[in-house]
């Protein structure tokens, strides 16, 4: 399987200067060589972006955020974002992959090319307590001082915890 992320031409957002023309992945998944493209969104695909969010019950994003789409073979496979908290801080998240697709590494690379494109610091993480170890193996870890986390991201994970059946879990990853 072969992964690329190209940036040339996305969304406007404050560390589009930082992000890399294109960058190539290689493997080789099930003995065939699909195409893996990891691209920032483009502004006309928000309301693709948001459609998916919706169903989901995820947040909608927003043009500010640094967004991106996987493409298998030209075909969307998945999302993923990281929402500025502060000059310091960004949230990594909303990260889903459509059905046909998972299984084929397409949401690690998701989250790798936005931890390599986001300029924060520090990046937190509330995924599923199911999906706490994928994240663990990207470089997050859980909170050891909850007085140092932003307070926007304790309210998410209220809301999270709110919102959600499941269990989710804080995490982070410092640069």
């Amino acid at each position: 399987m072969k992964y690329e992320y190209d940036f040339s031409n996305g969304i406007n957002n404050p560390h589009a200067s930082l992000l890399k023309t294109r960058a190539v992945f290689a493997g080789e998944c099930e003995g065939n060589m699909d195409s893996v493209v990891v691209r920032k969104a483009r502004i006309d695909e928000l309301d693709w972006i948001n459609c998916h969010y919706a169903e989901i019950e995820f947040v909608p994003s927003t043009e500010d955020e640094l967004i991106v789409i996987a493409e298998v073979n030209g075909e969307r496979a998945g999302i993923g974002r990281v929402v500025t908290i502060n000059e310091e801080v960004g949230e990594l998240g909303g990260i889903f992959v459509l059905p046909n697709f998972r299984g084929q590494s397409v949401a690690g690379n998701i989250v790798d090319t936005l931890i390599s494109e986001a300029s924060y610091p520090v990046l937190y993480c509330i995924p599923f307590a199911h999906l706490e170890l994928f994240y663990r193996s990207h470089g997050f870890d859980s909170v050891k001082e909850c007085n140092l986390v932003p307070e926007a991201i304790l309210k998410k994970v209220n809301w999270c915890l709110d919102q959600y059946e499941e269990e989710v879990r804080l995490l982070v990853r410092f640069t």
